[in-house]
Protein backbone atom coordinates (compact mmCIF):
# COMPACT_ATOMS: atom_id res chain seq x y z
CA UNK A 1 0.00 0.00 0.00
CA UNK A 2 0.98 3.83 -0.46
CA UNK A 3 3.16 5.41 1.88
CA UNK A 4 1.43 8.70 3.32
CA UNK A 5 4.67 10.65 2.19
CA UNK A 6 2.97 10.43 -1.29
CA UNK A 7 0.41 13.17 -0.84
CA UNK A 8 2.60 15.94 -0.15
CA UNK A 9 5.61 17.30 -1.10
CA UNK A 10 9.47 17.88 -0.03
CA UNK A 11 8.98 21.20 0.70
CA UNK A 12 5.43 20.83 2.68
CA UNK A 13 6.92 18.07 4.80
CA UNK A 14 10.02 20.71 5.68
CA UNK A 15 7.58 23.42 7.18
CA UNK A 16 6.14 20.95 9.20
CA UNK A 17 8.96 19.00 10.36
CA UNK A 18 11.45 21.65 10.84
CA UNK A 19 9.23 23.49 12.85
CA UNK A 20 7.67 20.93 14.77
CA UNK A 21 10.41 21.06 17.75
CA UNK A 22 9.38 24.75 17.99
CA UNK A 23 5.60 24.04 18.12
CA UNK A 24 6.18 21.40 20.59
CA UNK A 25 7.98 24.13 23.24
CA UNK A 26 5.44 26.65 22.18
CA UNK A 27 2.06 24.26 22.98
CA UNK A 28 0.73 25.40 19.43
CA UNK A 29 1.32 25.23 15.88
CA UNK A 30 3.94 27.94 14.71
CA UNK A 31 2.86 31.00 12.19
CA UNK A 32 4.90 28.60 9.09
CA UNK A 33 2.74 26.06 9.54
CA UNK A 34 -0.64 27.56 9.97
CA UNK A 35 0.26 29.91 6.50
CA UNK A 36 1.06 26.65 4.78
CA UNK A 37 -2.01 25.36 5.86
CA UNK A 38 -4.00 28.48 4.44
CA UNK A 39 -2.13 28.43 1.39
CA UNK A 40 -2.98 24.85 0.84
CA UNK A 41 -6.55 25.49 1.68
CA UNK A 42 -6.44 22.35 4.01
CA UNK A 43 -8.87 23.73 6.67
CA UNK A 44 -11.72 23.89 3.72
CA UNK A 45 -11.21 20.21 2.55
CA UNK A 46 -14.74 19.34 3.87
CA UNK A 47 -16.21 22.77 3.26
CA UNK A 48 -18.90 22.97 0.70
CA UNK A 49 -18.30 24.61 -2.77
CA UNK A 50 -20.90 27.09 -2.16
CA UNK A 51 -18.98 28.29 0.73
CA UNK A 52 -15.98 28.26 -1.38
CA UNK A 53 -14.50 24.76 0.01
CA UNK A 54 -12.86 22.64 -1.89
CA UNK A 55 -15.57 19.46 -0.67
CA UNK A 56 -13.45 16.86 -1.45
CA UNK A 57 -14.07 13.22 -1.48
CA UNK A 58 -13.58 11.19 1.91
CA UNK A 59 -11.28 8.71 0.76
CA UNK A 60 -9.13 11.86 -0.77
CA UNK A 61 -9.18 13.53 2.73
CA UNK A 62 -8.47 10.34 4.60
CA UNK A 63 -5.10 10.34 2.58
CA UNK A 64 -4.28 13.92 3.43
CA UNK A 65 -5.04 13.85 6.71
CA UNK A 66 -2.84 10.33 6.96
CA UNK A 67 0.26 12.17 5.07
CA UNK A 68 -0.28 14.87 7.39
CA UNK A 69 0.30 12.99 10.82
CA UNK A 70 2.68 11.20 9.20
CA UNK A 71 5.13 14.20 8.69
CA UNK A 72 4.03 15.45 12.58
CA UNK A 73 1.49 14.35 14.86
CA UNK A 74 0.35 17.64 16.16
CA UNK A 75 -0.33 19.22 13.07
CA UNK A 76 -2.02 16.50 11.75
CA UNK A 77 -3.93 16.57 14.79
CA UNK A 78 -5.00 19.56 14.32
CA UNK A 79 -5.55 19.43 10.89
CA UNK A 80 -8.14 16.50 11.66
CA UNK A 81 -10.15 18.42 13.80
CA UNK A 82 -9.90 22.07 12.69
CA UNK A 83 -11.42 20.38 8.96
CA UNK A 84 -13.63 17.91 10.40
CA UNK A 85 -15.46 21.23 12.45
CA UNK A 86 -15.09 23.17 9.50
CA UNK A 87 -17.47 20.53 7.76
CA UNK A 88 -20.14 22.02 10.15
CA UNK A 89 -20.13 24.74 7.34
CA UNK A 90 -22.21 22.12 4.92
CA UNK A 91 -25.12 21.65 7.73
CA UNK A 92 -26.01 25.47 7.95
CA UNK A 93 -27.97 27.68 5.44
CA UNK A 94 -25.68 28.81 2.19
CA UNK A 95 -25.53 32.60 3.36
CA UNK A 96 -24.19 31.98 6.99
CA UNK A 97 -21.53 29.35 5.30
CA UNK A 98 -20.37 31.58 3.06
CA UNK A 99 -19.74 34.55 6.04
CA UNK A 100 -18.04 32.16 8.45
CA UNK A 101 -16.30 29.82 6.08
CA UNK A 102 -15.57 31.99 2.50
CA UNK A 103 -11.56 32.28 4.16
CA UNK A 104 -9.45 29.74 3.75
CA UNK A 105 -7.85 30.78 7.12
CA UNK A 106 -11.35 30.30 9.41
CA UNK A 107 -10.79 27.94 12.25
CA UNK A 108 -13.33 26.47 14.34
CA UNK A 109 -12.63 24.18 17.12
CA UNK A 110 -14.82 22.51 19.85
CA UNK A 111 -16.15 19.61 21.25
CA UNK A 112 -18.72 17.15 20.70
CA UNK A 113 -19.71 16.16 24.30
CA UNK A 114 -23.24 17.12 25.89
CA UNK A 115 -21.73 19.16 28.45
CA UNK A 116 -23.33 22.69 27.83
CA UNK A 117 -27.35 23.74 27.86
CA UNK A 118 -29.05 25.58 25.03
CA UNK A 119 -32.45 27.23 26.46
CA UNK A 120 -34.87 28.12 23.78
CA UNK A 121 -35.79 31.90 23.05
CA UNK A 122 -37.09 33.82 20.37
CA UNK A 123 -34.65 33.72 17.17
CA UNK A 124 -31.78 31.60 18.40
CA UNK A 125 -31.23 29.89 21.89
CA UNK A 126 -28.57 31.35 25.07
CA UNK A 127 -25.91 28.90 25.74
CA UNK A 128 -23.75 28.46 28.96
CA UNK A 129 -21.65 25.25 29.55
CA UNK A 130 -18.37 24.04 29.84
CA UNK A 131 -16.14 22.14 27.31
CA UNK A 132 -12.87 20.13 26.99
CA UNK A 133 -10.15 19.45 24.59
CA UNK A 134 -10.84 21.76 21.71
CA UNK A 135 -7.56 21.54 19.33
CA UNK A 136 -6.88 24.35 17.83
CA UNK A 137 -8.16 26.96 20.28
CA UNK A 138 -5.26 29.00 20.49
CA UNK A 139 -5.93 30.39 16.81
CA UNK A 140 -10.24 29.60 16.85
CA UNK A 141 -11.97 31.81 14.93
CA UNK A 142 -15.09 29.97 16.07
CA UNK A 143 -15.74 27.34 18.68
CA UNK A 144 -18.43 24.57 18.12
CA UNK A 145 -20.53 22.99 20.85
CA UNK A 146 -22.82 20.21 21.05
CA UNK A 147 -25.57 21.02 23.96
CA UNK A 148 -28.79 19.71 25.82
CA UNK A 149 -32.18 21.60 24.42
CA UNK A 150 -34.36 23.07 27.01
CA UNK A 151 -37.47 25.37 27.11
CA UNK A 152 -38.37 27.60 30.67
CA UNK A 153 -35.83 25.47 32.13
CA UNK A 154 -37.01 22.31 31.56
CA UNK A 155 -36.25 19.78 28.99
CA UNK A 156 -37.29 19.51 25.08
CA UNK A 157 -37.58 15.84 24.58
CA UNK A 158 -38.53 13.68 21.58
CA UNK A 159 -41.18 11.23 21.02
CA UNK A 160 -40.00 8.69 22.94
CA UNK A 161 -39.01 10.87 25.73
CA UNK A 162 -35.19 11.27 25.27
CA UNK A 163 -33.93 14.73 25.87
CA UNK A 164 -33.32 16.42 22.11
CA UNK A 165 -29.48 17.76 21.50
CA UNK A 166 -28.04 20.55 18.99
CA UNK A 167 -24.46 22.05 17.63
CA UNK A 168 -23.87 25.49 17.60
CA UNK A 169 -21.37 28.23 16.37
CA UNK A 170 -19.91 30.73 18.66
CA UNK A 171 -16.99 33.70 18.08
CA UNK A 172 -14.29 33.23 19.72
CA UNK A 173 -14.53 36.33 21.76
CA UNK A 174 -17.66 34.82 22.99
CA UNK A 175 -15.88 32.38 24.36
CA UNK A 176 -13.38 32.42 27.85
CA UNK A 177 -10.52 29.96 27.01
CA UNK A 178 -8.66 27.97 29.95
CA UNK A 179 -4.98 26.52 29.13
CA UNK A 180 -5.48 23.24 30.96
CA UNK A 181 -3.80 20.82 28.08
CA UNK A 182 -0.58 19.45 29.88
CA UNK A 183 -0.78 15.79 27.72
CA UNK A 184 2.28 14.23 27.61
CA UNK A 185 1.90 14.07 23.78
CA UNK A 186 0.65 16.13 21.28
CA UNK A 187 1.61 19.18 22.81
CA UNK A 188 1.48 21.49 20.13
CA UNK A 189 -2.55 20.68 19.60
CA UNK A 190 -3.17 23.64 21.93
CA UNK A 191 -6.33 21.59 23.04
CA UNK A 192 -7.78 23.83 25.46
CA UNK A 193 -10.79 24.31 27.71
CA UNK A 194 -13.27 26.46 27.30
CA UNK A 195 -16.12 28.28 28.93
CA UNK A 196 -19.16 29.81 27.25
CA UNK A 197 -21.81 31.88 29.88
CA UNK A 198 -25.49 32.55 28.82
CA UNK A 199 -24.31 34.10 24.91
CA UNK A 200 -27.62 34.10 22.79
CA UNK A 201 -26.59 32.04 19.24
CA UNK A 202 -29.04 33.02 16.45
CA UNK A 203 -31.00 29.62 14.94
CA UNK A 204 -28.93 29.98 11.68
CA UNK A 205 -25.83 29.43 13.32
CA UNK A 206 -27.07 25.63 14.75
CA UNK A 207 -27.41 23.17 13.18
CA UNK A 208 -27.91 18.92 13.56
CA UNK A 209 -24.92 16.58 12.80
CA UNK A 210 -27.11 13.20 13.39
CA UNK A 211 -29.27 13.46 10.24
CA UNK A 212 -28.07 14.48 6.61
CA UNK A 213 -28.08 17.96 5.99
CA UNK A 214 -30.97 20.02 4.73
CA UNK A 215 -28.93 22.16 2.28
CA UNK A 216 -25.49 20.86 1.13
CA UNK A 217 -26.83 17.91 -1.37
CA UNK A 218 -22.37 16.54 -1.39
CA UNK A 219 -21.80 13.01 -0.05
CA UNK A 220 -19.85 14.21 2.88
CA UNK A 221 -23.12 15.99 4.42
CA UNK A 222 -25.08 12.85 4.12
CA UNK A 223 -22.08 10.34 5.18
CA UNK A 224 -23.24 9.52 8.84
CA UNK A 225 -20.68 12.15 10.87
CA UNK A 226 -20.26 9.36 13.67
CA UNK A 227 -18.21 6.97 11.25
CA UNK A 228 -16.88 9.49 9.19
CA UNK A 229 -14.82 11.18 12.68
CA UNK A 230 -14.25 7.32 13.76
CA UNK A 231 -12.07 7.15 10.18
CA UNK A 232 -10.42 9.71 10.05
CA UNK A 233 -9.43 9.61 13.77
CA UNK A 234 -7.92 6.33 13.20
CA UNK A 235 -6.11 7.38 9.92
CA UNK A 236 -4.36 10.02 11.40
CA UNK A 237 -2.99 7.72 14.02
CA UNK A 238 -2.16 5.45 11.35
CA UNK A 239 0.01 8.17 10.08
CA UNK A 240 1.55 8.29 13.07
CA UNK A 241 2.66 5.44 13.80
CA UNK A 242 3.75 4.77 10.08
CA UNK A 243 6.26 7.69 10.76
CA UNK A 244 7.16 5.78 13.86
CA UNK A 245 8.32 2.78 11.51
CA UNK A 246 9.94 5.15 9.55
CA UNK A 247 12.47 6.48 12.17
CA UNK A 248 13.22 3.33 13.74
CA UNK A 249 14.25 1.75 10.64
CA UNK A 250 16.35 4.50 9.83
CA UNK A 251 17.80 4.88 13.03
CA UNK A 252 18.39 0.53 12.72
CA UNK A 253 20.59 1.63 10.12
CA UNK A 254 22.68 4.29 11.89
CA UNK A 255 23.20 2.05 14.64
CA UNK A 256 24.68 -0.79 12.72
CA UNK A 257 26.82 2.32 10.99
CA UNK A 258 28.25 3.10 14.16
CA UNK A 259 28.77 0.10 15.62
CA UNK A 260 29.41 -3.18 13.35
CA UNK A 261 28.60 -5.66 16.13
CA UNK A 262 25.17 -4.60 16.39
CA UNK A 263 24.69 -6.33 12.97
CA UNK A 264 24.12 -9.49 14.42
CA UNK A 265 21.08 -7.68 16.05
CA UNK A 266 19.90 -6.57 12.48
CA UNK A 267 17.84 -10.07 11.49
CA UNK A 268 15.78 -9.21 13.97
CA UNK A 269 15.34 -6.14 14.12
CA UNK A 270 14.53 -5.92 10.64
CA UNK A 271 11.55 -8.68 11.21
CA UNK A 272 10.22 -6.78 13.37
CA UNK A 273 10.00 -3.84 11.39
CA UNK A 274 8.57 -5.98 8.26
CA UNK A 275 6.10 -7.33 10.50
CA UNK A 276 5.32 -3.96 12.09
CA UNK A 277 5.00 -2.26 8.20
CA UNK A 278 2.60 -5.15 7.46
CA UNK A 279 0.70 -5.38 10.09
CA UNK A 280 -0.22 -1.94 10.24
CA UNK A 281 -0.86 -1.89 6.05
CA UNK A 282 -3.70 -4.74 6.62
CA UNK A 283 -5.15 -2.44 8.83
CA UNK A 284 -4.79 0.48 6.99
CA UNK A 285 -6.09 -1.36 3.49
CA UNK A 286 -9.29 -2.94 5.14
CA UNK A 287 -10.28 0.71 6.62
CA UNK A 288 -9.75 2.42 3.42
CA UNK A 289 -11.71 -0.40 2.18
CA UNK A 290 -14.44 0.27 4.13
CA UNK A 291 -14.85 3.68 3.84
CA UNK A 292 -14.71 3.65 -0.04
CA UNK A 293 -17.24 1.04 -0.33
CA UNK A 294 -19.57 3.11 1.86
CA UNK A 295 -18.89 6.20 0.22
CA UNK A 296 -19.51 5.18 -3.09
CA UNK A 297 -23.19 3.95 -1.67
CA UNK A 298 -23.54 7.60 -0.89
CA UNK A 299 -22.30 9.09 -3.57
CA UNK A 300 -24.66 6.68 -5.80
CA UNK A 301 -27.47 7.37 -3.21
CA UNK A 302 -27.88 3.79 -2.17
CA UNK A 303 -29.51 2.41 1.05
CA UNK A 304 -26.61 1.76 3.10
CA UNK A 305 -26.87 -1.26 6.03
CA UNK A 306 -25.98 -0.38 9.34
CA UNK A 307 -23.97 -3.92 8.92
CA UNK A 308 -22.01 -1.93 6.72
CA UNK A 309 -21.39 0.94 8.95
CA UNK A 310 -21.00 -1.56 11.55
CA UNK A 311 -17.90 -3.45 9.72
CA UNK A 312 -16.66 0.20 9.38
CA UNK A 313 -16.15 1.61 13.04
CA UNK A 314 -14.92 -1.92 13.44
CA UNK A 315 -12.01 -1.33 11.19
CA UNK A 316 -11.15 1.92 12.22
CA UNK A 317 -11.12 1.36 15.88
CA UNK A 318 -8.82 -1.98 14.42
CA UNK A 319 -6.84 0.33 12.61
CA UNK A 320 -6.30 2.94 15.53
CA UNK A 321 -5.15 -0.57 18.06
CA UNK A 322 -2.75 -1.89 15.32
CA UNK A 323 -1.47 1.87 15.17
CA UNK A 324 -0.64 1.58 18.62
CA UNK A 325 0.43 -1.82 18.96
CA UNK A 326 3.06 -1.89 16.04
CA UNK A 327 4.38 1.32 17.89
CA UNK A 328 4.80 -0.52 20.82
CA UNK A 329 6.37 -3.65 19.32
CA UNK A 330 9.17 -1.37 17.98
CA UNK A 331 10.06 0.61 20.82
CA UNK A 332 12.66 -1.78 22.80
CA UNK A 333 14.58 -1.27 19.31
CA UNK A 334 15.20 2.64 19.88
CA UNK A 335 17.12 1.74 23.17
CA UNK A 336 17.56 4.85 24.80
CA UNK A 337 16.75 7.05 21.43
CA UNK A 338 13.51 6.26 22.99
CA UNK A 339 13.59 8.60 26.50
CA UNK A 340 14.69 11.86 24.92
CA UNK A 341 11.81 13.89 25.47
CA UNK A 342 13.00 16.08 22.44
CA UNK A 343 14.14 13.14 19.87
CA UNK A 344 11.40 12.23 16.84
CA UNK A 345 10.71 9.00 18.64
CA UNK A 346 10.29 10.01 21.67
CA UNK A 347 7.64 12.55 20.00
CA UNK A 348 6.04 10.27 18.09
CA UNK A 349 5.68 7.97 20.95
CA UNK A 350 4.32 9.82 23.28
CA UNK A 351 1.61 11.29 20.21
CA UNK A 352 0.58 7.99 18.86
CA UNK A 353 -0.49 6.86 23.14
CA UNK A 354 -2.05 10.38 23.19
CA UNK A 355 -4.51 10.27 20.05
CA UNK A 356 -5.29 6.87 21.14
CA UNK A 357 -6.61 7.71 24.03
CA UNK A 358 -9.46 9.39 21.95
CA UNK A 359 -13.19 8.13 23.21
CA UNK A 360 -14.34 7.06 19.46
CA UNK A 361 -10.98 4.99 19.13
CA UNK A 362 -11.42 3.09 22.57
CA UNK A 363 -12.02 0.62 23.58
CA UNK A 364 -10.83 -2.37 20.89
CA UNK A 365 -10.58 -6.17 21.63
CA UNK A 366 -9.25 -7.81 18.72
Amino acid sequence: MECPSQFLSEDDIHVIRSNSPVAESRGRLTAAQLRLIHERRWFTIMVPEYADGLELPLPTVMRLLEAAAWADGSFGWVLNLVAGANMFAGFLPEEPAKKIFGSPQTCVAGSGALSGNAEKVDGGYRISGSWKYASGASHADFFSVSCLLTLNGQPITDPDGHQKTRSFLIPEHQVTLSDQWNSYGLKATASYDFIIQDVFVPDAHSFFLAAPSPFASGALYRFPFLQLAEALLAITMSGMARHFIDLITELSKNKILADLRRKKDYPAMEGTIDRAKTTLDEGRINLYGSVQSVWAMYEKREPVANAELHTLSGHAKQCAFLSRTVTENLYPWAGMDAVVPEGDINRVWRDVHTASQHILLSPFTP
